[in-house]
């Protein structure tokens, strides 16, 4: 079998992408990432029919609003002091949030991610900050079924991921009385998690600090 990236790359320029594009989303860990899950995720979709990578990447977008990341400004973050200070998860959140479902969802594998980021020159950045709350996030890799939950929420970037994906299932309004007592789960678990970690209070004082410093 092809490696993941050639399939990957192939799939990509069977969509229309060019072969630059193609190798500026090479160029990055945080890109890398999305081209994973935009081939691994080709083929979901979510209840409302919107294919879940949109619903991935929209989850990438609210993590950069938090925080105030802007694609085409540079310094747009002060990561020593968001990390530092604050104590907000941000090596590896970015390519978890894209990545997180992948495995669950797809036939790639945790070893072809690994071996991927390894092939880029990124396997000790993966190892590091990626691999754990990836793995912790992926119920098909998870050893006790029963603490699937409480083990992501006691590792900081695998509850924000959880957390933002959650909030995301928020909207729109629930209708049936179905969608009511899981939006009730969803807003209890979400709670629970903020508690824990605080993400948004933090992420606010962050932006708060951090722009007053301008």
């Amino acid at each position: 079998m092809d490696k993941l990236i050639d399939r990957v790359h192939q799939y990509l320029l069977s969509v229309g992408m060019t072969e630059k594009q193609i190798e500026n989303f090479d160029s990055g860990s945080v890109y890398l990432a999305q081209e994973i899950a935009i081939y691994a995720l080709q083929n979901n979709v979510m209840p409302d029919g919107k294919p879940y990578v949109v619903f991935v990447l929209d989850m990438l977008n609210d993590y950069q609003k938090l925080i105030g990341i802007k694609d085409d400004d540079p310094f747009c973050i002060d990561v020593d002091l968001l990390v530092g200070e604050f104590n907000f998860p941000y090596n590896g959140a970015q390519e978890v949030i894209v990545l997180h479902n992948v495995i669950d969802h797809s036939n790639v594998s945790l070893e072809e991610i690994r071996q991927t980021y390894e092939d880029f020159g990124l396997g000790a950045y993966f190892k590091l900050y990626i691999e754990k709350p990836l793995t912790l996030l992926t119920y098909k890799l998870c050893q006790n079924k029963e603490n699937f939950l409480w083990d992501i929420v006691e590792d900081q970037t695998a509850c924000l991921v959880k957390w933002l994906h959650y909030k995301s299932c928020l909207t729109p309004p629930p209708q049936t009385e179905e969608e009511k007592q899981e939006v009730k789960k969803l807003e209890m678990l979400v709670n629970l998690m903020e508690l824990k970690w605080d993400f948004a209070n933090k992420a606010n004082a962050y932006l708060e600090k951090f722009n007053s410093k301008k």
